[in-house]
């Protein structure tokens, strides 16, 4: 699972946690691996958040990669099955949809059972 974020993002500021309980519910389970990807400028102001927050998922800087997945807004999620195919786009993040861990399990299910 791929997430598109960036400190200035009020959106995808609050969509974070949800996305490390992710992290942490398959920290154990070696089909599902997850990175972020900062679309700030500064590494070091992404860098610093990230440490503030205690936040233990991987983060890389946009070098081009939001392009190759046509990245228009963020925060957008992406789930890639293990052939390296697009098989789910989240764009946005809604504070008050509490089942969006759920949602984000649902499809991390589906693409595990291809």
């Amino acid at each position: 699972m791929l997430d598109f974020w960036a400190t200035w993002c009020g959106p995808c500021l609050a969509e974070l946690p949800y996305f490390q309980e992710l992290v942490n519910l398959y920290k154990n389970d070696p089909s599902v691996a997850f990175l972020t990807i900062s679309q700030d400028r500064s590494k070091d102001v992404a860098r610093k958040f990230i440490e503030q927050k205690g936040y233990t998922f991987p983060v890389i800087f946009d070098t081009g990669i939001g392009q190759l997945f046509e990245v228009e807004g963020i925060p957008l999620l992406i789930v890639i099955d293990k052939e390296g195919k697009i098989r789910y786009k989240h764009f946005g993040f809604d504070p008050n949809n509490v089942d969006f861990v759920q949602l984000m399990k649902k499809e991390i299910q589906i693409v595990l059972m291809k």
